[in-house]
């Protein structure tokens, strides 16, 4: 599903690593936090998702079944409301 935006939008891939969970989602600042993307299993633990997304710098969270999780494979920062903190990107043009 595509946001909404005046920006040009650029194919994101999501990934997370678990060999133990039942089913992972992203959220993040792209949507205000609304929009939960399910991440499809893939071989040897890892999850994946493609989002389209507005060029520019997101913040985002996993929810590996139920539960906020970080990934390691992410910049963390902390989000300044005493949690573990989100994961970053920013999304270039190529």
């Amino acid at each position: 599903e595509r946001l909404q935006s005046s920006r040009p939008l650029l194919l994101v891939t999501f990934r997370f690593r678990s060999t133990s969970a039942q089913e992972v989602h992203v959220v993040g600042s792209w949507s205000e936090w609304l929009q939960i993307h399910e991440l499809e299993e893939k071989e040897g633990g890892v999850w994946e998702a493609k989002i389209w997304l507005p060029g520019g710098r997101h913040s985002f969270k996993f929810l590996e079944d139920g539960a906020w999780r970080l990934s390691n494979e992410f910049p963390i920062e902390d989000d300044g409301v005493c949690t573990d903190g989100n994961n970053v990107m920013v999304v270039e043009p190529p």
